[in-house]
């Protein structure tokens, strides 16, 4: 989660997320996972 948190406030696009992510070991973290991710970060920047 962190990584994909990272990576998405530094403007980095899901299909890229894949790489880092397969780096440390998951292999199952799909751009559509990386998607539903950054778009609960989104609701919590909008609620803070």
């Amino acid at each position: 989660m962190a990584v994909v948190t990272e990576a998405y406030v530094n403007g980095v696009s899901t299909r890229k997320v894949e790489r880092p992510v397969e780096q440390l070991g998951i292999e199952s973290m799909s751009r559509s996972s990386v998607s539903r991710l950054c778009t609960v970060l989104d609701e919590q920047v909008r609620l803070f």
